[in-house]
């Protein structure tokens, strides 16, 4: 994936990314995940709070040119107002 990549959705529920993951793959559009890997840090799940939710969250990029579409698709999830492509 070449050119600018735009956050689109941040989470750090651990169950609602695959979920995220698996809309993106079915409307064919290419995206990167930042901070997956620091759900299993700490003991917290889906149920952490304050700082400590907010740092261990995962970010989702997509490619410039498909952010529109993944933001309209995404904006069904109450979290995905913490991304997206806009605030860039």
């Amino acid at each position: 994936m070449a050119g600018e990549m735009v956050r689109v959705f941040q989470t750090a529920d651990s169950t609602l990314l695959p979920v995220v993951k698996s809309m993106l793959d079915g409307a064919g559009i290419p995206h990167v995940v930042q901070g997956d890997h620091a759900f299993g840090l700490l003991p917290l799940g889906p149920f952490g709070t304050g700082v400590t939710r907010g740092l261990l969250g995962a970010i989702v990029l997509v490619p410039l040119e498909h952010a529109a579409a993944a933001n309209e698709m995404l904006n069904a999830f109450p979290e995905a107002g913490s991304g997206g492509a806009a605030e860039e």
